[in-house]
């Protein structure tokens, strides 16, 4: 059980801390020049951070779709990523494309599923900060990487038939 415990609080702290950081950052890249600033604290009370499935993150929903490798998004970084290309969130039709990574917690009984198949979850989108920010290279070798960013995933609690 402690196992359990220390997963869900490593996965809660890195979405806090992802999301307390897209927040800032968020001012700077609609290019007004003001920046902003937001107490992590404030993340889980005040402030409600909606998802890619136009969702708040951490809302439980029940998502439907067929599962695809992320090559066809054309997004360098979805290539050989198990996405979820959603197309119903709570039994209504999605009007615009979204493609998620899902995540599948160690101790549930989920299979990973296979590329094309038919899949129902319920679940909820979350996310973390992913990619090296630029100036940690001024203090270790530069490697090929992703940009430091904000990313969410579809994290599955229970697989529906």
């Amino acid at each position: 059980m402690q196992s359990h415990r220390g997963e869900y609080m490593k996965v809660r702290f890195t979405t806090v801390l992802a999301v307390f950081i897209a927040i800032t950052l968020a001012p700077l890249l609609t290019g007004n020049g003001a920046v902003s600033e937001i107490n992590y604290s404030d993340i889980a009370g005040r402030i409600k951070i909606i998802g890619t499935l136009n969702r708040p993150i951490g809302e439980i929903v029940t998502v439907q779709g067929v599962i695809t490798d992320g090559t066809d998004t054309g997004k360098k970084g979805d290539a050989g990523k198990v996405l979820l290309k959603v197309q119903r969130i709570n039994g209504r039709k999605v009007r615009k494309r979204v493609n998620l990574p899902i995540k599948i917690f160690h101790w549930t009984a989920i299979n990973t599923p296979k590329v094309n198949e038919q899949k129902k979850y319920i679940g909820y989108e979350t996310g973390e900060m992913s990619g090296i920010p630029a100036r940690a290279f001024e203090y270790m070798p530069r490697v090929t990487t992703e940009n430091f960013h904000f990313s969410t995933y579809f994290q599955i609690c229970k697989e529906l038939p």
